[in-house]
């Protein structure tokens, strides 16, 4: 049965990297290393696109640094979204992290931070003057005073307003003051030997804009205090977009808004694609044939040439087993040339039929994976070298009769022998282009 792709196994005890299959331990211990050296207050970014591993990657830091000693909390953000104000989801995560210790000392001093909170909502001041200057002054006036009158009337309600407010900002600014000392004394309480109280703050970027810029400003102004780092997973280039749609400042200009959150922002390096289909293809448990390791070489090699990104992937894999679950009986050549065709098709809608029905489109086809074949390097990258040279070796023998002339004799020879090899039951080569076209036009039904 088709199922969705189950998140990797961290381990309770031991080893949180037990089960990585993108070899990231070693970066999971130079940030470690990183925070042990970094004073608070303090934000950094781990930043990737979509579908890179960032929340797997979090989640398995975060046990390590319970192991080291740090205090750590995960608010997954895009789970709370649907809140009115972000702030309370925030703090309430803190509070179901803390909830579950069995720290007496950590629970009072939330205790103390929630009390504080109660009255940081309670003051949140509210400007009234624009009320007043735009409509609140026909409460007082009927509107056929004199010009002169009205503007002493304007004056003098503004200047009341004025000193309110200003009143209100100050007991205010003293509230939220207090609160980040409650903060500043649960971050330092809840970890050893002086280590800050990390909070990882996941999936902001899939979050909707308005409710993700005003969780960066609340953490921007009520989180920056001592003993407190916070650790943001996004894709940092679309939370720029999102906050340029709510804000109104141009797209080139995210960079710069984002700084004003963000001390540093770490790069996750890009997941090896080999590794991620590999893990996807495993998971979904399909028919031995389409399981080859080579099917997942082909796909990553076929991806990089296409400039697809890991969610491009994903989607090509689901679509991959969709068609794989529906046709279990399969020639392993079948199973092989499937997820390339299947994966060019996404990169250009209809292209295998072209292929196969168009010479022109053949020959340019061709002349391009051979051009592609030639960049790669045996000694360099032995896996890349061979991918390219299987999946022109597939091509080349599906369209040797349309295009013989565009290959040498070696070349011909290869084509030659995956294609005899393909139709070792019958002949009748157009029956088994008919047949994976067919296949293909089934995979190309999902989307």
């Amino acid at each position: 049965m088709l199922k969705r792709i189950n998140e990797v196994e961290i381990p309770e005890e031991g080893d949180p990297f037990a089960n990585d299959l993108l070899d990231r331990r070693t970066i999971a211990n130079n940030l470690t290393a990183l925070l042990e050296n970094t004073t608070t207050p303090y934000v950094m970014s781990i930043s990737a696109p979509w579908g890179q591993g960032k929340t797997t990657f979090i989640k398995m830091w975060k046990k390590l640094l319970d192991q080291r000693g740090f205090g750590t909390v995960y608010f997954d953000a895009w789970s709370t979204d649907y809140a009115d104000d972000p702030l309370l989801a925030f703090i309430n995560a803190i509070d179901s992290a803390i909830e579950d210790k069995e720290d007496s000392t950590a629970k009072k001093a939330m205790g103390k931070v929630k009390s504080t909170f109660k009255r940081v909502i309670r003051a949140s001041p509210k400007i009234a003057l624009n009320w007043a200057l735009r409509g609140g002054l026909n409460l007082i006036t009927d509107g056929d005073e004199d010009p002169e009158d009205e503007i002493n009337a304007i004056t003098q309600i503004a200047e009341k307003l004025i000193e309110q407010e200003m009143a209100k900002f100050s007991a205010t600014r003293q509230i939220l003051d207090e609160f980040g000392e409650k903060l500043s004394e649960l971050g330092k309480v809840m970890g050893n030997d002086d280590k800050p109280l990390v909070i990882f703050v996941d999936e902001l970027d899939r979050c909707r804009p308005d409710y993700a810029v005003e969780l960066l400003e609340r953490i921007k102004h009520l989180f920056a205090v001592e003993n407190v780092l916070v650790v943001l997973s996004v894709d940092t280039e679309k939370l720029g977009h999102a906050a340029s749609q709510v804000i109104g400042f141009s797209p080139e200009d995210t960079d710069g808004y984002l700084r004003r959150f963000i001390d540093l922002d770490y790069r996750l390096p890009q997941a090896s694609l080999v590794k991620l289909i590999r893990a996807h293809i495993d998971a979904l448990e399909l028919p031995a044939a389409y399981r080859q390791e080579q099917t997942t070489n082909n796909m990553a090699s076929l991806a990089k040439l296409r400039h697809l990104s890991a969610r491009d992937c994903l989607q090509i894999i689901h679509r991959f087993a969709a068609t794989a679950k529906s046709f279990p009986d399969i020639r392993e050549e079948y199973a092989l040339f499937l997820p390339v065709v299947i994966l060019d098709a996404y990169h250009n809608h209809q292209k295998l039929e072209l292929l196969m029905n168009d010479s022109k489109e053949a020959s340019t086809h061709i002349a391009e994976l051979k051009g592609w074949l030639a960049e790669a390097n045996e000694e360099n990258d032995y896996d890349e070298w061979w991918a390219r040279r299987n999946i022109f070796r597939m091509y080349a023998g599906w369209l040797s009769d349309l295009q013989s002339g565009q290959l040498d004799a070696e070349e011909g020879k290869e084509a030659s022998h995956w294609i005899t090899g393909l139709t070792r039951r019958s002949r009748n080569l157009s029956r088994h282009r008919t047949d994976l076209l067919n296949m293909n036009q089934y995979a190309e039904s999902f989307r």
